[in-house]
């Protein structure tokens, strides 16, 4: 049986999905923009849980913020005719494609930064008030929170959105910027366009990773890995003095220059832009084979 969308013009039969017309720019800039604000939104009025009973108030907060981002999810891709399925966000499952990726990709963005740096690793013991406080900033802070609700509207929402109405590879380019800019926010920096390359790049590589799985959560498996290993220095710091606020720190040693440390900030958002959309092609080319069928997924509400 064939379903209609009467606001995407979308024709679904079966697996395939063949869209009569384009949505309407227009609806497609406003509701990318209406998801953008209300995810933020949500965001800074649950900010404030992290306060009750901490640190357990960071899951709290992650929970409050999952579920107020999934309702917006839901709601604003019902108003458009498309489900949660159509915007590749099914029940939660994680791949071992997705644990390789997550775990390679920051392997290998940790090697880049000592590679044939002389130094020696320092571990620096913590108390179980510490470590307990660092475990849940890390778990329902800065890593799965974020990256559930970033990849639902970023690469769910946002990417069906702008797919809609300019196909698979331009549709990358909207929600790449939206997502460059929030993490851009404010715009004082004298590196703003290097940080835009930046996030518009990892979210290319995201964003290819849900194309080539079909669903989100291999791209939140690595966007929370990231965040938690490699953005933040609380389980591990590179640098010329040690760092006892993290568990680990590699401690640069010797006369010799760290290439990428010697770079500008914009200097280094660019190389790293520059890696991440090879890693993207390397996705595309290689690691995922190609689906023949694009796998429907039951979603986790119906519309």
């Amino acid at each position: 049986m064939c379903r209609n969308h009467f606001h995407s013009g979308a024709l679904t039969c079966g697996r395939v999905e063949v869209y009569k017309e384009r949505m309407p720019l227009l609806t497609v800039l406003l509701y990318s923009f209406l998801g953008t604000f209300l995810t933020l939104f949500a965001g800074t009025v649950t900010h404030s849980m992290i306060k009750i009973l901490p640190p357990y108030g960071y899951a709290l907060r992650a929970v409050v913020y999952v579920c107020s981002a999934y309702i917006v999810v839901k709601g604003l891709s019902k108003s458009v005719g498309l489900t949660l399925a159509d915007c590749r966000i099914p029940y939660p499952h994680i791949s071992v494609r997705g644990i390789c990726s997550a775990v390679l990709i920051s392997v290998l963005f940790l090697g880049i930064n000592i590679w044939g740096q002389p130094g020696s690793w320092r571990f620096h013991a913590k108390t179980w008030k510490e470590t307990e406080e660092a475990f849940f900033y890390l778990i329902f802070y800065t890593g799965f929170c974020s990256s559930i609700v970033e990849e639902m509207v970023f690469r769910g929402y946002l990417v069906k959105l702008s797919e809609n109405r300019w196909g698979r590879r331009k549709g990358m380019i909207l929600p790449g910027l939206l997502f460059g800019l929030v993490h851009s926010f404010p715009f004082g920096t004298s590196y703003l366009y290097g940080q835009l390359f930046f996030y518009l790049s990892i979210s290319i590589l995201f964003t290819v990773m849900t194309y080539r799985s079909g669903s989100i959560w291999d791209s939140v498996l690595v966007h929370a890995f990231w965040d938690i290993f490699v953005v933040r220095n609380i389980v591990f710091s590179i640098d010329h003095q040690e760092n006892t606020e993290s568990f680990f720190s590699y401690v640069l040693t010797g006369n010799v220059p760290n290439p990428i440390l010697e770079l500008s900030m914009t200097q280094r958002y660019v190389l790293y832009s520059i890696a991440f959309l090879v890693l993207a092609g390397m996705v595309q080319m290689f690691f995922c084979p190609r689906r023949q069928k694009q796998t429907e997924f039951k979603s986790l509400g119906k519309s």
